[in-house]
C-alpha cells in the first residue's frame, strides 16, 4: 500500500516523536550528537578528527541542520581566523541521553547479528 501526504497527520498522531525522528534522520547526525554529548563542546576541526570519515561539506551541512532543529548551538568568536564551537542544547542533551540508553540494545543486536552470520 502506497502512503500519501494525507497519511502523515495520521502517523504523527500515533507517533508523536515523528518530527524528532525526521530531524535525526540522515547520516552522521546521531554520531555528532553522541560525540558532543560524550565529549562536550567541540570546534569544527576537532569534530573532523573525531569523525574522520565525514567530509567537511557534509559536516557543515549536518551541523547546520542540527542547529536549525535546535539540537546543537553554534558560537563564533570574533578572532582571526574565527573560532567556531558547537555543543548540545538542552534538548540535544536529552536526545543524547536517550541515544546512550540504546547502547545495551545495540550491543545485544550486534551480538545477535554476528551469531546469525556465523551459523
Amino acid at each position: 500500500m502506497e502512503t500519501t501526504q494525507s497519511d502523515v497527520p495520521a502517523f504523527e498522531a500515533i507517533c508523536p516523536a515523528a518530527p524528532l525522528f525526521e530531524a535525526l534522520s540522515g547520516q552522521w547526525k546521531t554520531q555528532l550528537i553522541h560525540v558532543l554529548g560524550a565529549q562536550g563542546p567541540q570546534r569544527f576541526g576537532a569534530l573532523r578528527r573525531i569523525v574522520p570519515r565525514i567530509s567537511p561539506k557534509m559536516l557543515t551541512q549536518r551541523l547546520r541542520e542540527l542547529e536549525g532543529d535546535r539540537l546543537i548551538w553554534r558560537e563564533q568568536t570574533q578572532t582571526i581566523p574565527p573560532q567556531v564551537t558547537y555543543g548540545l542544547t538542552e534538548t540535544g542533551m536529552r536526545v543524547h541521553d536517550v541515544l546512550t540508553g540504546l547502547e545495551p540494545v545495540a550491543r545485544d543486536w550486534t551480538r545477535e547479528r554476528s551469531i546469525d552470520t556465523e551459523g
